[in-house]
């Protein structure tokens, strides 16, 4: 009788046993909340796993930097030439984009319809003053049809429309004749008119990148001088003369010349 009292509890202590072994074999059950990995515990969460990042995962995350380079610490003058290589990279043809007409390319100014370029300047600045918008314009207008390469021709029909605050709105036509070109500038002249178109390929050298004179004798018009000129035209006697300039080809902001800006 006490030998099976003894069998029959050393069966009760092996299936205990069989019981306990099977308990921590059993696999512990994981959660998941907000992207990490917990354990749980006896009904509670157990120390979340720590999550190992490796130097190529750090990498490969992309950052605010990396997404928009405009958000990256750096200078005016260095957003305004980031600003610029994007819109230039928007633009569709090759040849404006290699041409003379790049910058104006870039500012609206001028514009492809098919085979034919046209450029009209909004000559809004009037007189030597600190930059800031007038109330009339003077816009200059012409086309220059487009063939393998950009070319500016020896005559160009051109249309002078003045409207705004002003007395009376003018409206004139005429023809400009090249009269001086480099790589780096062109002059038109009208002697009807007494007009005188000066463009320059981007303004490192002077501060615009059109003049537009008007009642001025053309051959006082120097473009290798030019800064001296305007440094005359300053004068009282003289300032009624001041070239007309254009906001748009004068402003180094370029993020008028975005889809979010206005000209």
């Amino acid at each position: 009788m006490k030998m099976s009292n003894v069998k029959w509890q050393m069966g009760i202590a092996f299936i205990l046993a069989l019981l306990i072994v099977n308990a921590c074999q059993e696999p512990k059950k994981k959660i998941t909340i907000d992207g990490e990995a917990f354990t749980l515990e006896e009904g509670r969460l157990a120390p979340k796993e720590t999550r190992k990042v490796s130097v190529a995962d750090a990498q490969n995350t992309p950052t605010k930097a990396s997404q928009n380079p405009l958000e990256v610490e750096m200078s005016w003058e260095e957003q305004q030439l980031t600003l610029r290589a994007q819109i230039l990279d928007d633009l569709e043809n090759t040849i404006l984009k290699e041409s003379f007409l790049q910058e104006m390319y870039i500012r609206h100014v001028a514009k492809l319809s098919r085979d034919t370029v046209y450029i009209d300047i909004g000559f809004d600045l009037h007189g030597n003053d600190c930059g800031a918008f007038d109330c009339y314009s003077t816009d200059v207008s012409f086309s220059i049809i487009l063939k393998g390469s950009f070319q500016f021709p020896q005559t160009l029909p051109f249309k002078e429309d003045e409207y705004g605050c002003v007395q009376e709105e003018t409206h004139i036509s005429g023809i400009f004749k090249l009269e001086d070109s480099s790589i780096n500038h062109v002059k038109y002249v009208s002697t009807e008119h007494k007009r005188t178109l000066v463009l320059f390929r981007d303004n490192s050298l002077h501060y615009g990148l059109a003049y537009y004179f008007n009642g001025i004798d053309p051959e006082r018009v120097d473009v290798e001088n030019l800064d001296k000129l305007l440094l005359r035209l300053e004068e009282p006697d003289e300032n009624e003369l001041y070239p007309y300039q254009s906001f748009a080809l004068r402003t180094n902001s370029y993020e008028w010349f975005t889809k979010k800006g206005s000209l």
